[in-house]
């Protein structure tokens, strides 16, 4: 990727690497985990902050 200012050109594609599946498994729960909290976050701070301490004290 070459960038200049606000723009930016992809000058080739990253070859494509196979991820064995349990891997890929774990990064989109991982993923998904991560963005369900940030949009509760978002929808109700200070819930999101208790129910971070609460999954932290197990």
């Amino acid at each position: 990727i070459v960038t200049e200012g606000r723009e930016a050109a992809l000058l080739r594609e990253a070859p494509p690497h196979a991820m064995p599946p349990a891997r890929r498994r774990s990064l989109l729960l991982r993923f998904g985990l991560l963005a369900g909290r940030r949009l509760a976050a978002e929808h109700d701070p200070w819930g999101a902050e208790e129910l971070r301490l609460a999954l932290r004290a197990e």
